[in-house]
């Protein structure tokens, strides 16, 4: 699924999180996404994201958690520090697994994250290769789509759909039920731990 992403626009680094990124499995675990979108496209690339995951039956809703993918963080490529910096997040990202990302993006998200070492952390998955055949057939392949979609929506159509999922996030029942925190919107910056304490 990350390695399909790519031949999308707007996605611009997608990470594992979560209990497999630290070998942590159980049968009913999911798979977190941290997905990295260009700047200023941050609502846009979601719908695209998530309309990919959900067309392939692995996106995670509802009771049907287990082996699915779960999309509960978003970041601008402009915007890669992970908040808030709390001991439990330095310790949960010091895990993040990048798959892939364009130009330097992983490098600079270590830098802009060099602030988990403050808690005795560093990050542990740092021997990963670029698929280099893979990367270059994503970006030629993705770019007519992405000069469609700024020729028809642009500006405009960030807006409208940043409107449009607002409205959605706010009104989900799990929105209203979560506590302080565990949802977060910008627009840089979007993450979701509906029902449980947040990092």
């Amino acid at each position: 699924m990350a390695r399909l992403l790519q031949f999308f626009p707007y996605v611009k680094m997608i990470c594992l999180t979560g209990s497999l990124s630290k070998g942590k499995t159980k049968p009913e675990s999911d798979i977190d996404f941290f997905i990295v979108l260009e700047k200023n496209r941050l609502w846009l690339g979601r719908i695209i994201v998530t309309f990919v995951v959900q067309l392939s039956g692995l996106r995670r809703y509802g009771a049907k958690i287990a082996g699915r993918i779960c999309l509960n963080r978003y970041q601008t490529e402009d915007y890669l520090k992970v908040s808030p910096g709390t001991v439990a997040n330095a310790e949960h990202f010091s895990y993040i697994y990048p798959l892939w990302w364009h130009d330097n993006l992983w490098q600079n998200f270590e830098k802009s994250n060099n602030w988990i070492t403050e808690f005795g952390f560093s990050f542990k998955n740092k021997t990963i290769t670029q698929n280099k055949l893979f990367l270059n057939l994503g970006i030629i392949i993705s770019f007519p789509f992405y000069f469609l979609l700024e020729l028809l929506f642009g500006n405009w159509g960030e807006e409208l759909a940043k409107k449009y999922q607002i409205k959605r996030i706010m009104t989900d029942p799990l929105t209203t039920s979560s506590p302080d925190g565990a949802i977060y919107i910008s627009n840089q910056e979007l993450r979701f731990h509906p029902r449980k304490t947040p990092f």
